[in-house]
């Protein structure tokens, strides 16, 4: 089933259930995170990769070792409503997420444009990213070919 948000299609349903998170790398500058993935006890199939882009804010827990669940595009309004007084606080006392503006209304204007996608695991890992867009250049490249399939 396409997987359609109100970004744009990207192909198939997110395939990384029980795909480790091999490493992860953050450019602040130009605002992408890249996750790279992999099942290291199954070796013929291949790394993966998530690329997240116009990013404005991130937390992960607990990377290492980890093994993705889900990774699910979250309404950013419930996103915000559920964290506010822990993103006040968190500002207050460390100035992040960088993001945060003194009232709600204020930090969901400056978030238009934006989503949240939020990564679990079934082991240790827990995070989000607020970012503009969400790339699988293996699914983009099999939608460009006509050869995408759903892979799990």
């Amino acid at each position: 089933l396409p997987y359609v948000s109100r970004f744009g299609v990207l192909g198939k349903v997110m395939k990384y259930h029980d795909y480790h998170i091999l490493s992860y790398s953050v450019d602040c500058q130009a605002g992408v995170i890249t996750l790279d993935l992999g099942r290291p006890n199954q070796p013929e199939i291949p790394k993966e990769k998530i690329i997240f882009s116009g990013v404005v804010g991130y937390q992960f827990h607990d990377a290492m070792g980890s093994i993705i669940l889900d990774v699910e595009e979250k309404e950013i309004r419930e996103f915000i409503e559920e964290r506010s007084e822990t993103f006040t606080e968190s500002y207050r006392l460390n100035g992040i997420p960088k993001f945060w503006r003194e009232e709600m209304n204020q930090t969901l204007k400056e978030l238009e444009g934006k989503c949240v996608w939020k990564i679990t695991s079934s082991i240790g890992f827990d995070g989000y990213v607020v970012a503009s867009k969400i790339h699988q250049p293996e699914q983009d490249a099999a939608l460009n070919s006509g050869t995408a399939s759903l892979r799990e």
